[in-house]
């Protein structure tokens, strides 16, 4: 079943929601609402200054949860939830470029206009694609005009999906090599799959008292993973269930750990039961942290997750060489460790 329009004052906690996006950004406004009822999602359809739209999805539990919450403004409750809308709405004004359009969704959408011009029988140009001081081919593919700061980020993002291998010169004009571009093999597959093949390159320092971007960076981490998430953090508590429970049930879990606090137990047995593909052990082994996706890439956290952001530290890529090494000295731990 498709969206069906329904009144902004059917929507639970719509005045919360309107006040979040109106923190963020006093241009940007709601001008519709709906609701999917086989999914129970709600959609406000977000109208920024320069006319671009964004649709914000949200679950009715969040939002229920939201309108019903009892807690102080400042509470743990509190703050937990209004983490996860903002994370949403950041989401969703980030990838529209409502405000104005980033890096990584330039990069994905310029990708895709790769793809669609070669589909099409055309070999994309960049300065063609660009524009030089007049709308270029892409802004009339995304219809809708980049501001002064978009068009120079492109320069970039052109150089930067080369470097990625998603796509490549065609090699028939020696002058300008890079100017004339096909998609590759790896940026077919990035476009099938709306993601790309190479997982991103963190490397953040994060202030004393930076809770929110710890979360979101934790949060990008981790919704990279395509098939395995492995955990390893000396500390945990039901937070790092938290971003088991945002990403696809598919993808297999694995925590390992030392000590558990709070209701970690209860709540990773309850997760186990609504998604399975979750499974935590306990043994006294590893000092530092880290989060390895799907045996391929490694990051270090220089704190636990139930603290990241409590205090400055640093969250960062580590070699292949670091991760592989990583990678075998859990399997050798995995099997006689304590299941939780």
């Amino acid at each position: 079943m498709a969206f069906k329009a329904i009144e902004s004052s059917n929507v639970p906690a719509f005045d919360i929601v309107r006040e979040r996006i109106q923190s963020v950004s006093s241009q940007i406004s709601i001008s519709e609402t709906a609701y999917d009822f086989d999914r129970t999602l709600y959609c406000f359809r977000l109208l920024g200054p320069s006319g671009r739209h964004a649709d914000l999805h949200l679950s009715r539990e969040l939002l229920d949860d939201l309108r019903d919450n009892p807690a102080s403004p400042t509470g743990k409750y509190t703050i937990e939830l209004t983490a996860r809308l903002d994370a949403k709405l950041l989401e969703a004004i980030e990838s529209a470029g409502l405000i104005s359009l980033g890096e990584e969704p330039l990069k994905f959408l310029l990708l895709r206009f790769v793809a669609e011009e070669q589909k099409n029988g055309r070999t994309p140009n960049k300065y063609n694609a660009i524009g030089k001081g007049v709308q270029g081919d892409f802004e009339r593919w995304l219809r809708t005009d980049l501001v002064a700061d978009e068009k120079d980020s492109l320069i970039w993002v052109w150089s930067e999906l080369i470097r990625l291998r998603l796509i490549a010169p065609v090699g028939t004009d020696l002058t300008v090599p890079d100017e004339w571009v096909k998609l590759t093999e790896r940026g077919a597959a990035a476009v099938e799959g709306k993601t790309y093949t190479e997982y991103a390159e963190i490397e953040t320092f994060i202030s004393k008292g930076q809770v929110y971007t710890a979360f979101r960076t934790l949060q990008q981490i981790f919704q990279q993973a395509r098939s395995t998430v492995v955990v390893i953090d000396p500390y945990v508590d039901e937070q790092v269930l938290d971003h088991v429970a945002a990403i696809d049930p598919s993808i297999k879990v694995q925590i390992i750990t030392e000590v558990v606090k709070g209701n970690f137990k209860t709540a990773c047995s309850k997760l186990l039961q609504q998604r399975g593909n979750l499974e935590a052990r306990a043994a006294a082994h590893f000092h530092d942290r880290f989060i390895i996706l799907d045996g391929a890439v490694c990051y270090q956290l220089g704190s636990s997750i139930n603290h990241l952001g409590n205090k400055a530290t640093v969250i960062d890529r580590k070699s292949n060489t670091v991760r592989d090494k990583i990678l075998s000295e859990l399997a050798s731990l995995w099997p006689g460790a304590s299941p939780l």
